[in-house]
């Protein structure tokens, strides 16, 4: 799995951030609203092509490569034993 690190929340927040997994320096910013679930991305592909969904199991759901990587990362804590 490409990098990427829980960065903190606040009361209506929970942040993740992901370095460029194609290089160029750029950091984008992955967060999941409280209130609903939604989970968005900074990327120009969430930002141009409005991947944006649910963080929980949304078959319908089209999400960025670093949207699916928070939600696989969810899936895996609440997994652990």
């Amino acid at each position: 799995m490409a990098k990427l690190y829980f960065d903190g929340a606040d009361s209506e927040y929970i942040y993740f951030g992901a370095p460029s997994w194609t290089g160029g320096g750029d950091e984008y910013t992955i967060t999941i609203r409280k209130a609903d679930g939604v989970i968005s991305c900074t990327c120009l592909d969430a930002q141009c092509r409005r991947k944006n969904g649910w963080a929980y199991d949304d078959p319908g759901a089209i999400l960025c490569k670093h949207a699916r990587a928070v939600v696989a990362w969810v899936r895996r804590k609440l997994n652990e034993d």
